[in-house]
């Protein structure tokens, strides 16, 4: 399972972790490795390799709400390995 807390901008975090598959459909059962990053400055882009080894892809929107289902990341973007044991993320 995968779960996502918040940090506050005055240092205090949100009460309470919730399960992100409870929010965006699909994925992994479980996780090996997860990062996040933002590009804008608002949306965090999520990506986690899974127990299959399978890229897995979902975004937290800055209104809170999360994208529907997680995406498999070889099922859009061709070449790459068949599965991973590691991934980073940076916004830019």
């Amino acid at each position: 399972m995968l779960w996502h807390t918040i940090r506050n901008a005055d240092g205090s975090w949100q009460g309470e972790f919730g399960a992100v598959q409870s929010q965006s459909a699909g994925g992994a059962s479980t996780y090996t490795a997860v990062t996040g990053g933002s590009a804008d400055e608002k949306a965090l882009q999520v990506v986690g390799v899974g127990s299959d080894g399978v890229l897995w892809h979902t975004i937290r929107n800055d209104d809170g709400s999360w994208q529907a289902e997680f995406g498999a990341v070889q099922s859009q973007s061709a070449g790459g390995a068949p599965t991973y044991t590691a991934v980073g993320a940076a916004g830019a």
